[in-house]
């Protein structure tokens, strides 16, 4: 898994969804995910490359992802194809 651990502001997110997307093309990394990004983010990350895993800080003290960041999560993926390994 390629995991972005903070957004850069500097670099557009679907620059660098579409970097991990030749990546998973060329079968150097299998899965993309994203740490403590905004909803927005996700949302334009994930409609580059799908995003598999999104991690942010969620605890009884702080529940800010809660509006937003958890239901961006809930993004329908294309089904995945399970091909069973030759060797």
């Amino acid at each position: 898994m390629f995991y972005q651990h903070r957004v850069d502001p500097e670099v557009p997110i679907e620059d660098v969804a579409g970097v991990v997307g030749e990546l998973v093309q060329a079968g150097k990394v299998r899965h993309f995910g994203l740490s403590e990004a905004a909803a927005a983010t996700i949302r334009k990350a994930h409609a580059v490359h799908p995003v598999t895993a999104v991690q942010s800080e969620y605890s009884l003290w702080t529940r800010d992802p809660e509006p937003e960041v958890l239901p961006a999560r809930a993004i329908p993926r294309p089904p995945r194809v399970v091909r069973p390994q030759t060797e």
